[in-house]
């Protein structure tokens, strides 16, 4: 039963964070799931995508234009009376990716489109060539390291 030995217990790393040996994910746990097909899934985290950046671009602009999202650290007086309207909107950048939840948010709208564009890729590729692969396998090294630690800032848990 597959259930029984995915989630078993294991001494080894998962494949998806085991880079060494035949190459990145090479059963492409990545990219499919047992749930949804390639195509079905890559829609799924697009659309995720697409309404997290949604999302983030709506709290970036309503905290540019509220005065009470700058709080104690910086007072909205100052920049009233230092006749510099920008520094009050670099303030309120710069304030909203000071929070780790808003990170957090940025992080998962990063990982959805990012592993969006792999999985929907592969299930082109496959369904045309019938051909099994996607792009990051053949990417560097060091950039197939960083999407599996993007996807280890978004995944807590993997059994």
């Amino acid at each position: 039963m597959f259930l029984k030995n995915r989630f078993a217990p294991s001494t080894s790393p998962p494949s998806h964070l085991a880079m060494a040996g035949a190459g990145c994910d090479p059963q492409f746990h990545l990219v499919t799931s047992y749930i949804l097909s390639p195509l079905l899934l890559a829609g799924t985290r697009l659309l995720i995508a697409v309404y997290v950046l949604v999302t983030l671009i709506y709290m970036l602009i309503r905290a540019s234009s509220s005065e009470t999202e700058i709080d104690s650290y910086v007072s909205y007086q100052y920049f009233l009376a230092s006749n510099a309207p920008a520094d009050y909107s670099l303030v309120v950048f710069f304030r909203f990716f000071s929070y780790f939840t808003n990170l957090t948010y940025v992080g998962i709208c990063a990982y959805f489109f990012a592993s969006g564009v792999q999985s929907l890729l592969y299930a082109l590729k496959r369904s045309k060539t019938g051909e099994e692969g996607y792009p990051l396998q053949k990417w560097p090294r060091i950039l197939q390291y960083l999407h599996t630690l993007l996807l280890s800032t978004v995944v807590t848990y993997r059994a």
